[in-house]
């Protein structure tokens, strides 16, 4: 005849009344440690608080104008900010916010009080992001071109032009043989893409998103009146109180 025994939780009522999921962890792990002995109570909470904490997403991307050069719309700096409890923060310190989504690889560049980029590789082999400068113009590009190999020969490249530099490329075009309308470059990207590019020499920022909203950007306004940009919606909401908004897919 088979007997099994049954433990009966004294804090089962605990449980259910509780109200957070760590509250009812904690109540738990009191319960473990008394069947496994204190000798094991450390090693139970130290497992159940590090699946109990969420990392914070990947940020690759950040660039930060003066109004300058970027005038945003009216409609982006909205009046419920001056009411919030939430300030906007000054571009040094919404730096600091995205270095601690990207500790250990980050990087940022600054071009006196007009203009600062930042960047951080992605930790996903599957993600095809670049960073890039040439002439000094300067193209932080996420998502990948699907047609890049088309562009290549259709531009007169070398086959070892990556996305961000055949960004920077098709942007010396629109500058440089003009007239060439923005949009008809836009036009011929397929892809799931977001990029950046800060020409520092004439001072012109060039932004856009692919058509189909799998990469989406996001911009703000600083506390200083600065333009912010990130594909990181949270560093954004940290950065820009309520005044943000997506950026126009296809721009």
């Amino acid at each position: 005849m088979n007997h099994s025994t049954y433990y009966h939780c004294p804090f089962s009522k605990a449980i259910t009344e509780s109200h957070s999921l760590s509250e009812s962890i904690w109540i738990i792990t009191d319960f473990a440690y008394t069947l496994l002995g204190e000798g094991k109570k450390r090693k139970v909470v130290l497992t159940l608080e590090e699946n109990n904490t969420k990392p914070k997403e990947e940020a690759n991307m950040l660039a930060i104008f003066k109004d300058n050069l970027v005038n945003p719309p009216e409609e982006l700096n909205s009046p419920a900010s001056l009411n919030s409890s939430k300030r906007s923060k000054l571009p040094n310190e919404i730096l600091q916010e995205f270095q601690s989504y990207n500790p250990s690889n980050a990087f940022s560049m600054s071009f006196g009080n007009d203009a600062l980029l930042a960047y951080s590789p992605s930790n996903k082999p599957s993600i095809h992001n670049g960073f890039c400068v040439l002439d000094n113009i300067h193209c932080i590009f996420l998502g990948s071109l699907n047609n890049l190999s088309k562009l290549i020969k259709q531009y007169g490249l070398s086959k070892g032009t990556n996305d961000a530099m055949f960004i920077i490329e098709a942007y010396r075009t629109l500058r440089d043989r003009g007239p060439y309308p923005a949009d008809q470059v836009l036009k011929e990207l397929e892809g799931s893409f977001g990029f950046v590019i800060y020409d520092n020499k004439d001072g012109t920022v060039f932004t856009a998103s692919g058509s189909n909203g799998q990469i989406e950007l996001f911009w703000g306004v600083a506390a200083d009146g600065s333009v912010v940009i990130s594909e990181n919606l949270e560093l954004i909401k940290a950065s820009c109180a309520k005044s943000f908004a997506p950026f126009p897919a296809g721009m």
